[in-house]
């Protein structure tokens, strides 16, 4: 895979770093990526076609992960001050943070 370039980058999603737009939560939009086929597996067809024989727990025929999409390891202190006081004042408008319990 390290020979084809475009297999290359579609594997590591080089697309989605360093994007000239996001959306309004700060994510890759799907309507700007190059990948338009998302129902052809094409690095695992390569793979499969390059030697890679899967075995799978119980002799299953495939497995299924899930995954989420991470856009931040560690936000850093800052980002993460800043969405605690948004988090907060929003929060406020529903319910109190904070209770006062009386004995």
């Amino acid at each position: 895979m390290e020979q084809d370039e475009e297999l290359r980058e579609l594997f590591t999603k080089k697309e989605e770093y360093g994007p000239i737009r996001l959306d309004r939560y700060g994510r890759f939009s799907y309507y700007l990526s190059s990948q338009r086929n998302v129902f052809e597996p094409e690095v695992s067809n390569f793979l499969i076609k390059e030697g890679l024989n899967p075995e799978y727990p119980e002799g299953r025929k495939f497995a299924v992960c899930l995954t989420h999409d991470i856009n931040f390891v560690y936000p850093g202190i800052m980002n993460t001050a800043a969405r605690t006081k948004k988090l907060s004042k929003r929060a406020s408008l529903y319910r109190p943070l904070f209770f006062h319990f009386q004995e």
